[in-house]
């Protein structure tokens, strides 16, 4: 690796091997990991996300990130997120772009590794926000080298290097970069720590220090977490009783282990502070982001639902095999598989149970509400909102893996992906 930062070169052994994707945006930051990743020999895909903001500009953002990876033969993915038109009540731009940005590497990178070109000024910025904002220690240690979300590992190996060393980097290979002109306007507070309160405070080297002893806090805070976790079922009772300072980490662990990788807002962390010291006589359900529900039952004992997939058209007579939310279903003529008759000139509809959705099951002589034969198969609540349903001519003619109305010729094998 010649003429590669030290720094660079030191993170790099300490992130994963693999398939890579790097967020390229353009812009000093983005470049510098770029050409460091290419010159290092590292193979990756470069992805550019257009927000759909700043018009002519961001156009010439992406074709300046797409004529750098073609001349250096780089793979290069443009994902276009339209961001104005998929914003939430009360969200800003900011936080809708890294909402969707999240989504898209979800599904973009599967289990691989995705590079972002955050260093050590972002480090700063980022304390700084948060402390503003209000946070624990495990939010004022800002961003971690390697970070696990959802499926993807996001690494980020310039966290050492500052603003100043990736440009001098960028100078001394005469690399020009994308200057995005909205980063020179004092609108965010991001911006206006940049621009104006950083400089003037001089204090980069202090920040840092207390940094790295908060992160020594929050990895033992941490840890007590997890281990409160292992011990028993996370719910109402057991949350209640932890002590202070592990409750908002007892949150995001156990969301994470069920799924779900968004960030909690203070007002969601409050409720469930609120609704853990509550007795009820039936089921509660606290509304998070992206259509997610936690349920608490009557017991307090918790269960994250996920949100429902939309219903779809499901053409089986080209197409044998159709994925629904997290379900994958394939229909053949022979194998393992629920039996099951179908009417090859009509398709399918697969959607979610809903309100007094039966069926007469094959060899029964009633019918039964799909809401006991879920049930009955034990399948936890928070799973049956989202069951498969298989719909023939508006009539439920099977439950994904559980039940068909009439045996015929066909198998339906259904799993969960």
């Amino acid at each position: 690796m010649i003429d590669l930062p030290a720094t660079f070169v030191d993170a790099m052994t300490k992130m994963p091997s693999g398939p890579a994707f790097l967020g390229f945006s353009g812009g000093a930051d983005s470049l510098c990991l770029a050409e460091l990743l290419w010159r290092s020999g590292r193979p990756f895909t470069a992805v550019h996300f257009h927000h759909g903001a700043r018009g002519d500009a961001a156009e010439a953002d992406a074709e300046f990130c797409r004529l750098w990876a073609e001349q250096r033969g780089i793979p290069f993915i443009r994902r276009d997120l339209q961001v104005p038109q998929k914003l939430l009540p009360g969200e800003a731009f900011e936080e809708a772009a890294r909402r969707l940005r999240l989504l898209a590497w979800q599904e973009i990178a599967g289990t691989a590794s995705v590079f972002l070109a955050h260093h050590a000024d972002d480090q700063i910025e980022t304390l700084l926000i948060r402390l503003c904002r209000g946070s624990s220690s495990s939010g004022l240690r800002g961003m971690r080298p390697t970070q696990k979300i959802g499926n993807v590992t996001f690494c980020r190996p310039l966290l050492e290097m500052t603003r100043r060393e990736i440009e001098s980097f960028l100078n001394a290979h005469q690399l020009e970069w994308r200057h995005d002109a909205s980063n020179d306007e004092a609108f965010c507070r991001r911006n206006l720590l940049r621009l104006d309160i950083l400089p003037k405070l001089d204090a980069a080297a202090a920040l840092r220090k207390t940094q790295i002893r908060l992160a020594e806090d929050a990895d033992f805070i941490e840890s007590e977490a997890r281990r409160y976790l292992a011990e028993a079922p996370l719910g109402n009772h057991r949350f209640a009783a932890a002590a202070p300072a592990l409750r908002s980490r007892l949150l995001r662990f156990w969301l994470a282990d069920q799924g779900y990788f968004r960030t909690l807002t203070e007002s969601q962390i409050e409720r469930l502070l609120l609704e853990s010291g509550r007795e009820a006589k039936r089921q509660r359900k606290i509304a998070l982001d992206d259509g997610y529900l936690l349920l608490i039952g009557v017991h307090g004992d918790w269960q994250l639902q996920q949100p429902l997939p939309e219903p779809i058209e499901w053409h089986w007579q080209s197409q044998r095999r159709c994925r629904f939310g997290d379900w994958d279903l394939e229909l053949s003529r022979d194998g393992e598989g629920q039996q099951l008759h179908l009417d090859p000139t009509l398709p399918l509809l697969l959607r979610c149970p809903q309100s007094g959705d039966a069926l007469l099951p094959a060899g029964r002589q009633t019918p039964r509400r799909v809401a006991h034969l879920l049930a009955d198969a034990a399948i936890p609540s928070a799973r049956r909102a989202t069951w498969p349903l298989l719909v023939e001519e508006g009539q439920v003619i099977a439950v994904a893996a559980l039940v068909t109305r009439e045996e015929g010729e066909w198998r339906l094998r259904a799993s969960r992906i």
